[in-house]
């Protein structure tokens, strides 16, 4: 095993070094200390990119020694895409000035053209474009900590890239180096895009030493790494030299000097049976709530059996079903085993869909064709488009679900309706149905489902996004560039350019074998509309509240500007509005 880089920043603002002297008429009173919070996070149960032995080992450990210095705590052991997300969006919440805050990683890492990637347990990487949507950016990890007096980030990544026989250049061992702003310090295991040795035992050789340096009183956080240094070099054979940048403007210590007389956790090594434990603190706050119920196994997954959580969880596995593990979820939202339970529902979920992955559905000699797809998880939104747009967030869709292969068509609706309320209607049965309100939707579905029962709906916004992106991070899914007669819109270059709507299945399908998710005609989705993303649904269902007076639709028109058709552009419209720039295309679970 080879490790990867350990960096810490810490950024020094306002807050009172903690050295500092009290004042003249606070000498006899406690000095008075600033909250401590940290998250500890250790992935080493890869589904595709190799188990490490150690980083579970170094993150429990971390955490016990943080408990030790006064530190709240949250922990997270082998965590998906979406466990670390909310961690770190739900962590930078309680990160506030006059906080101290340290985030400590254990795991593979990898830097992909100068920028550096965190990965979770599901990472999926075929491709280098596929880093930035499967692994954590660890700007994000320092800008969740950007409000802290105080703030330090640890990275324990594996140097080893287990993807980069995938990748074309600039992707090789190490993270790249990052550059110490003022008030900070940047600590290396070892000089960046070098590769470091891993321990024979419980931890890493970096981690191990580390740990050892922080339980020791009266050192300065730069005396630490001097410590850690000397250590690494003599045990690595002088193979291994760790190295810093630091731009320091004032000092902290782990444990001040006067704390020599009280507790001295030096001398109080990280037990060898830590128990896992996903979220633990010194004493009560949103950080560290836990909520525990009995989690479903067995034939009936709706009822909990009896027992701790550790004799449920040991049933799960057992089980071994996607089912299974969505009860552990369900009834142990903040449970020990989250990242595992959400990377193996994901995995068998994922496993179940495979077989039918890209499939046609049809349910009806006149009902549209479907295209099975896959859940996964994406950025949703843009940071450089509308307000609308943004925040870009994370959103995982954990079921397998069926959506349009084309836009409904004038024949279609016909079919179901009776009639063609089309502006277009001499383009004939195979090109889209327009010039129909979200109402003349909700009637056609009705219809529908009545004829095949089934049950027939709008995509949300989250599950159309997710297909018109068709795993890419592109404006479109062919590129950045709107290019020529990929699609119809005003400037797309086909021949229906700002004239009229093409039929369907003009231009080629994307990746996920969709057509025309971009122009031709704006599509009706399920969801009210939202100002912006702010508390929007994680999981890709609607985002739906009574009174809802205008719907969200999506995708651009033949008679629109380009940017209107990017996979991120939103649009809203009143539930009676016809326009001959607007339909719609079907979907439904499987």
């Amino acid at each position: 095993m080879i490790r990867l880089l350990f960096l810490i920043l810490i950024h020094l603002g306002s807050l009172p070094l903690l050295s500092a002297p009290a004042r003249a008429e606070d000498q006899n009173a406690p000095a008075q200390q600033p909250r401590r919070v940290a998250l500890v996070i250790g992935n080493g149960a890869y589904t595709g990119g190799g188990v490490l032995a150690n980083p579970a080992n170094d993150a429990i450990d971390m955490a016990t020694r943080l408990r030790q210095l006064g530190f709240e705590v949250v922990l997270r052991t082998d965590a998906d895409y979406m466990t670390m997300r909310r961690a770190l969006t739900e962590f930078g919440r309680e990160v506030k000035k006059g906080t101290v805050a340290l985030f400590f990683y254990a795991g593979h890492g990898m830097q992909v053209r100068g920028k550096n990637y965190l990965l979770p347990v599901d990472a999926r990487i075929k491709i280098e474009n596929d880093v930035g949507t499967e692994a954590m950016d660890a700007d994000f990890v320092l800008d969740k900590l950007s409000e802290a007096s105080l703030s330090m980030v640890i990275l324990d990544a594996c140097r080893n890239n287990p993807f980069e026989r995938r990748f074309r250049s600039g992707s090789g061992a190490g993270l790249a180096h990052m550059a110490a702003p003022t008030g900070s310090l940047i600590a290396y295991s070892t000089a960046p895009g070098k590769v470091a040795a891993d321990g024979d035992g419980r931890n890493g050789l970096y981690t191990g030493e580390l740990l050892k340096a922080m339980g020791m009183p009266g050192f300065q956080i730069e005396d630490v790494f001097k410590h850690v240094r000397s250590n690494v070099v003599k045990l690595s054979g002088e193979t291994q030299t760790p190295w810093e940048a630091s731009s320091l403007t004032g000092s902290f210590y782990f444990i001040p000097s006067e704390a020599k007389r009280g507790t001295d956790v030096s001398s109080a090594p990280p037990p060898e049976s830590a128990k896992p434990m996903v979220v633990a603190a010194v004493k009560a706050s949103p950080v560290a709530a836990v909520k525990s119920s009995p989690v479903a196994t067995g034939p009936d997954a709706a009822s909990p059996p009896s027992g701790s959580e550790e004799e449920a969880w040991a049933q799960t596995k057992r089980a071994n079903s996607a089912e299974a593990y969505l009860a552990y979820l369900k009834h142990f939202p903040a449970g020990n085993y989250l990242g595992q339970a959400r990377s193996s529902a994901a995995r068998l979920k994922r496993a179940e869909a495979s077989k039918d992955l890209g499939k046609v559905v049809k349910d009806c000699a006149e009902c549209p064709e479907l295209v099975v797809i896959p859940g996964g998880h994406f950025e949703m939104g843009s940071a450089h488009g509308s307000p609308s747009e943004r925040p870009v967030h994370a959103v995982a869709i954990l079921n397998a679900y069926a959506i349009g292969r084309t836009e409904v068509t004038q024949g279609q609706w016909r079919a179901v309706m009776g009639s063609n309320p089309s502006h277009f209607s001499s383009c004939g049965d195979n090109c889209p149905v327009e010039n129909v309100s979200w109402d003349d939707v909700q009637t056609f579905l009705v219809k529908l489902n009545a004829k095949t029962g089934k049950q027939y709906r709008l995509p949300t916004e989250a599950e159309w996004e997710y297909v018109a992106r068709a795993a890419s991070t592109t404006h479109y899914s062919w590129g950045d560039e709107v290019g020529s007669n990929h699609a119809n819109c005003d400037g797309c270059g086909s021949q229906w350019d700002n004239r009229s709507t093409a039929p369907v299945a003009s231009f080629p399908p994307n990746a996920f074998g969709v057509y025309d998710m971009h122009g031709n005609v704006s599509e009706w989705v399920g969801d009210c509309w939202n100002d912006n993303y702010d508390g929007a649904p994680e999981d890709g269902g609607a985002w739906v509240y009574e009174g809802c007076t205008d719907h969200a639709y999506r995708g651009g028109a033949w008679g629109l500007n380009p940017r209107f058709m990017r996979a991120a552009s939103r649009s809203w419209g009143t539930p009676g509005k016809r326009l001959d720039t607007r339909g719609f295309r079907l979907a439904r679970n499987l």
